[in-house]
């Protein structure tokens, strides 16, 4: 199922407009309602019965994702995490391997060692 989780939908990437990746893992009625509302612009998906609770957002998987898919691809991967981290809930930014390499928190820093190495 790749990213995908058995029993939870909305779970996966989804790509921004500005072709980066957001990562989502909605668990509860309370975030899809909340990222319905926050980021989505969609405050009302929640009352459609393909996706009024989980289970049937995981029975109609492809119908949720190509909602929220399609949502996402209209807007920059900033925009789109910006409700989510203030409002702290699940949602971060997929990193490819460049953007990791000068991630801060990976930062390099170089430390002499006894052997004389680095």
């Amino acid at each position: 199922m790749g990213l995908a989780h058995p029993s939870i939908a909305p779970y996966g990437v989804f790509r921004s407009k500005d072709g980066k990746d957001i990562l989502i893992s909605i668990q509860s009625e309370r975030e899809w309602k909340k990222l319905c509302a926050d980021v989505l612009g969609q405050p009302a998906l929640p009352e459609d019965v393909r996706f009024s609770n989980m289970v049937e957002r995981v029975r109609n998987r492809k119908l949720t994702d190509k909602a929220v898919g399609d949502i996402f691809a209209t807007m920059t991967r900033g925009r789109s995490a910006e409700a989510p981290v203030r409002r702290r809930y699940c949602l971060c930014r997929g990193q490819h391997h460049g953007e990791l390499a000068v991630h801060p928190h990976l930062r390099r820093i170089e430390v002499d060692t006894a052997g004389g190495g680095r």
